[in-house]
Formats: C-alpha cells, structure tokens, sequence
C-alpha cells in the first residue's frame, strides 16, 4: 500500500507514526447526470471534473447518503418506468489525516508535522466531525457501488 511509508514514525517532526490515521472508508458520491456516473465506473474519479469547490478542487464524498442525494442523478431503469429513480456511488475512499478545506485549495497544504513535505491526504468540512472529504490525487478513490433507489414521499 504506497501511503503506509509515509505514516511511519520517522518521517514526522515529534517521531509519532501516523499509520492508525489510514484507513478505507466507504463514502458517497453523487454525481448530477447518468453519463457522469457511467464515466466514473468506466474511467475512475477526474478531480479536473470538479466544479463546486468549497473545500477545495477535488473530488467531493459524504459520510451520509442524504448528503450526497442533493447531488444524485435520475436514472430510467428498464421495466421501472415513472417510478421516479435515483442514483450515487458507494465508494471506496482512501483517507487520512484531514484538514479543514478552504475555497479553491490545490493542493492540500503540507503537513505541519512532517520532515519530508508530505501534504495532508483529504480536506474536509469539519476536522472534528467530517461530514464531506475531498480527494486530491484520483486514485484516492474507487466506485464501489451504484446504488439505484426511489425517494420515499
């Protein structure tokens, strides 16, 4: 896993590893139209894609599917006409240490701990209770899962 050496404990200022800050959390992503979200399962994430950056130019993920649903396409499915269908991602993201974003950040800012210049892996919307994480490098995330529902009235 190509993170896990830069977590080690040498590479930071007060010589604590970060190792239990990485993780893989499975995150949500909607996207506003069918073609956009076929092109994210066929080709991965394009942060270059971005157009709401608040905080920052990547790629946007929410812990919660209600979030994500405001940005959500409707999706015809065969046989399921005028039901009124949705769709997102389930994504697998990578994270790690976060910082608070800001409008227009690229790339994340540098580490304040760190001896080697390694940049904060995610922005966020709130470091204490992230709600929203921003990727920076497309890799960062893969689609897991199209999840199709209906809203309920």
């Amino acid at each position: 896993f190509p993170y896990t050496t830069l977590f080690r404990s040498g590479t930071f200022k007060d010589g604590q590893s970060r190792t239990s800050q990485l993780s893989v959390r499975m995150l949500w992503h909607g996207t506003k139209s069918a073609e956009s979200l076929i092109d994210i399962c066929s080709d991965g994430f394009d942060r270059a894609c971005a157009l709401t950056c608040a905080y920052g130019k990547g790629c946007y993920f929410a812990a919660t599917a209600a979030y994500s649903d405001k940005y959500a396409c409707d999706v015809r499915v065969p046989g399921e006409q005028g039901r009124g269908l949705r769709a997102m991602l389930l994504s697998a993201v990578v994270t790690g240490e976060l910082v608070q974003g800001t409008s227009g950040m690229y790339p994340a800012p540098v580490k304040p701990h760190s001896k080697t210049g390694e940049r904060f892996e995610n922005t966020c919307d709130n470091v204490a209770k992230p709600g929203i994480f921003v990727t920076f490098k497309d890799h960062q995330a893969l689609p897991a899962y199209v999840v199709v529902y209906e809203l309920s009235s």
